[in-house]
């Protein structure tokens, strides 16, 4: 039987959650610029470099959207109170927009964690970013209106470490 090879890298992506409870403790600056360059260096769709991102620490803001978006939900808010939501937009109408979007916050979920940071990728509010009303929150984040909501990034200090759910071996298939 084959064996898991570990270094820094392998571990991150083995040991990250996704948490769902945070601190009210701030991102420093230097946290918050290293999530997102890890965002910005992600591989993208014919190297288009697209995606853009919009990141809102203003708590108040983020309940708004919350009761406007998911206002009947039965949890009590999207972004489960972290300090920090990170926003991804991409070119509308760009084939790649979702692969692109993906491994940009792919590569800020495992930054987050292996800086002692937790993160949960976020896409219930889909729907209603896509909406007219979607519309207006691009502006309020600073989005041009040619560019779509693809994912958003809950990113925090952790109350607690996410739960482990196995994994099914039986989803790869060996060609040979």
């Amino acid at each position: 039987m084959a064996e898991l090879i570990k270094n820094d890298v392998i571990n991150a992506i083995m040991e990250r959650r996704s948490v769902r409870g945070y601190t009210s403790e701030p991102l420093t600056e230097d946290e918050l610029y290293t999530l997102l360059q890890c965002g910005l260096w992600a591989p993208s769709g014919r190297n288009d470099q697209t995606t853009m991102f919009s990141v809102v620490q203003d708590d108040e803001l983020m309940q708004r959207l919350h009761n406007e978006a998911l206002g009947d939900a039965p949890f009590k808010c999207f972004y489960y109170g972290a300090p920090c939501v990170i926003f991804l937009f991409d070119k509308a109408g760009n084939k790649w927009s979702v692969a692109n979007a993906s491994l940009a916050i792919e590569n800020m979920h495992i930054a987050a964690h292996s800086l002692g940071l937790a993160s949960i990728i976020l896409g219930c509010i889909k729907d209603y970013m896509l909406s007219e009303k979607g519309e207006e929150w691009k502006k309020i984040l600073g989005i041009p209106e040619d560019y779509d909501f693809v994912l958003a990034l809950a990113v925090g200090h952790p109350t607690d470490d996410g739960k482990v759910f196995p994994r099914d071996e039986k989803n790869i298939v060996y060609v040979k």
